[in-house]
């Protein structure tokens, strides 16, 4: 199927809690299609970065609206959030080939 979409590159990321991006948590998977090439490769962010403080709960777009918003105003830069948001945001860098890895 995603042959079909005439992309140069696609990268799927499971996070290590099931969901559709990288995680905190666990070791996420990402398979990365490129041509005729098929290559998976598993990341832990917490081995690999040393991320400790994996604690945050995610609510619903309001919610998560408001916690975005305090985090950002009390400049918690070491906030799970930021680091979860920063972490997906690499993968984005690493599948248009602006940097070589995620760590």
């Amino acid at each position: 199927m995603i042959k079909r979409l005439s992309l140069d590159h696609v990268k799927l990321l499971i996070g290590g809690d099931g969901v559709d991006e990288l995680s905190l948590t666990g070791t996420n998977t990402m398979i990365t299609i490129k041509g005729n090439e098929v290559q998976k490769e598993t990341f832990n962010a917490q081995d690999s970065l040393g991320i400790t403080d994996i604690n945050y709960t995610a609510g619903d777009s309001y919610d998560n609206a408001i916690l975005f918003r305090r985090i950002l105003l009390d400049k918690q830069w070491d906030h799970p959030v930021i680091k979860h948001i920063c972490l997906n945001a690499a993968a984005g860098f690493l599948t248009m080939g602006q940097v070589s890895s995620l760590e």
